[in-house]
């Protein structure tokens, strides 16, 4: 479970977000918005 935490730390961070909590609710409320961070990323 650390793996993927900090993987998905680190997307947030590569994709110039600074406010890792707020960005992750807001995945979890639009997950389509992920995905095309996965896509991107």
């Amino acid at each position: 479970m650390a793996i993927l935490n900090n993987f998905a730390v680190s997307l947030i961070a590569r994709a110039g977000f600074t406010n890792a909590a707020h960005v992750r609710r807001s995945f979890d409320a639009r997950p389509q918005h992920a995905l095309d961070l996965l896509k991107t990323g």
